[in-house]
């Protein structure tokens, strides 16, 4: 079951607890490619280190020009970026921050970052941020498309449901803010929460030192609620991580996180630059004390620029990796989910469908398990990722843009459903094409309608040659 959270921007509205009756969006808040290869003279780099990473970071740097007192991309650069979206976490910063940074540590909006990077820029970084306590980061409001339906009846149970309607409302501006916090002689108890409600207020300041408490020189918190878990770990950590990457780059910085349970997470640190050494696992019997303590808890949940960072730092593609006739079509089973419920009940005549339609060569039965880049060779050449709401199709987060995600809810008559909107945010900020199937869960699992699954694969397949 998935913990209903907060989310930090745009128009979800996540209320923080679960609340059956309405199904909120909300902003769920539990709330990559080069970061190894900045790492300083002398310092190990991680496996993963490569020119061709650097040469791909240099030439995103290269391409922003400065358009309105904005970073913006040139027109070369592909179309679901063209809408201020970034690219990089220096992008990022330099975007949401205004002209704080080039003020503060006189770096060019063209800056090409190098090998020398926590040498000089992280440095400068560090020390602003200490002298300002805290940097206020605002992000652009952004609204969400109506998902796409194979059927009437499914889009008028979509819109039954009142929290679906709100969600493709205004955002609200508290939704759309981050902090960076430099909080000297910090404590981190075990109540602290870096989750939607985290607060700046909550880590204690200024005290002694707690006897038997873990000391270190600098500390990063990411006690994200369940993000031991992979999909909770890349909806809750990985913002916190993009928010305030070069303030947290550098060998003599720690994380404070949960013992991850899956394996690739340790990956994803690894991706970013991270080295075990610099993960702290948290047990609730322990204080954690720093001598400073670099807050990114408050930052959004759910937002493009975040997010479309996080794809191209974990390594997947910005394009479609194969021809269009040989991309993947996914249909994910729930077989080793560890929450119960939401499954496919008639999975054989699903899938079977999928094969008279694509070709046994082309659709994968996706069970899980895999690694990181086993994961990113499978959803870089997906071109229709298709699911029941659940961890799973967090795994759009390797897709490129403009793959077809097709999710499957369980929806009563009412327009209560079985699940939150968290894959349809998702999907819409990843640059994604949604479609929603509502059916009506069958003890909290479905049985996918045949002919509804057929008429919306026609569908998917008049609009993808049409862009051919």
């Amino acid at each position: 079951m998935l913990q209903q959270t907060r989310c930090e921007t745009s128009l979800l509205v996540f209320t923080g607890r679960r609340n059956d009756a309405d199904q909120t969006f909300a902003g769920w808040n539990w709330d990559r490619k080069w970061a190894a290869a900045v790492a300083p003279p002398g310092v190990a780099r991680s496996p993963n280190t490569s020119l061709a990473l650097r040469s791909h970071l240099r030439q995103d740097a290269a391409s922003l020009t400065e358009r309105n007192n904005t970073v913006a991309f040139k027109e070369n650069i592909p179309s679901d970026h063209r809408q201020g979206k970034v690219r990089t976490p220096w992008e990022l910063l330099l975007k949401n921050s205004g002209d704080a940074i080039f003020k503060s540590i006189s770096a060019q909006r063209n800056w090409i970052p190098t090998d020398n990077l926590t040498s000089t820029i992280h440095l400068k970084l560090r020390e602003d941020l200490k002298r300002r306590k805290a940097l206020k980061l605002k992000y652009e409001d952004y609204r969400f498309k109506e998902p796409k339906f194979a059927s009437e009846d499914d889009k008028k149970l979509f819109y039954l449901n009142t929290k679906n309607r709100e969600n493709l409302g205004p955002t609200k501006q508290e939704l759309l803010r981050g902090v960076i916090a430099w909080q000297e002689n910090g404590t981190v108890t075990s109540k602290v929460d870096c989750g939607w409600a985290s607060i700046l207020g909550q880590f204690l300041l200024n005290r002694s030192v707690p006897e038997g408490s873990n000391t270190f020189k600098l500390l990063s918190p990411l006690l994200v609620p369940d993000s031991w878990a992979f999909q909770h770990f890349v909806d809750g950590v990985l913002p916190k991580l993009m928010q305030a990457y070069y303030y947290l780059l550098h060998p003599d910085v720690y994380l404070l996180i949960f013992r991850p349970r899956d394996p690739i997470i340790f990956e994803m640190y690894e991706k970013l630059g991270f080295s075990r050494s610099q993960l702290v696992f948290h047990s609730a019997n322990n204080q954690y004390h720093a001598n400073t303590l670099i807050n990114t808890c408050v930052a959004p949940g759910t937002h493009p620029d975040l997010w479309v960072t996080m794809r191209a730092m974990l390594g997947a593609p910005d394009k479609l990796s194969v021809p269009l006739k040989e991309a993947f079509v996914v249909l994910l089973t729930r077989a080793k989910s560890r929450n119960g419920g939401r499954h496919i009940l008639n999975q054989n005549a699903v899938l079977g469908l999928l094969n008279d339609h694509y070709g046994t060569n082309r659709v994968i039965l996706f069970k899980g398990g895999y690694n990181l880049a086993q994961s990113i060779d499978i959803f870089g050449k997906a071109i229709i990722v298709i699911g029941v709401h659940g961890g799973a199709l967090y795994n759009m987060n390797l897709s490129p843009p403009g793959t077809h995600i097709v999710e499957i809810m369980p929806t009563e008559k009412s327009g209560r459903m079985g699940g939150y909107n968290i894959m349809w945010g998702m999907a819409d900020i990843l640059d994604h094409v949604y479609w929603r199937i509502c059916e009506e869960p069958v003890s909290k699992s479905v049985n996918v309608d045949l002919q509804k699954l057929k008429k919306l694969l026609v569908m998917i397949d008049k609009q993808l040659e049409s862009q051919t």
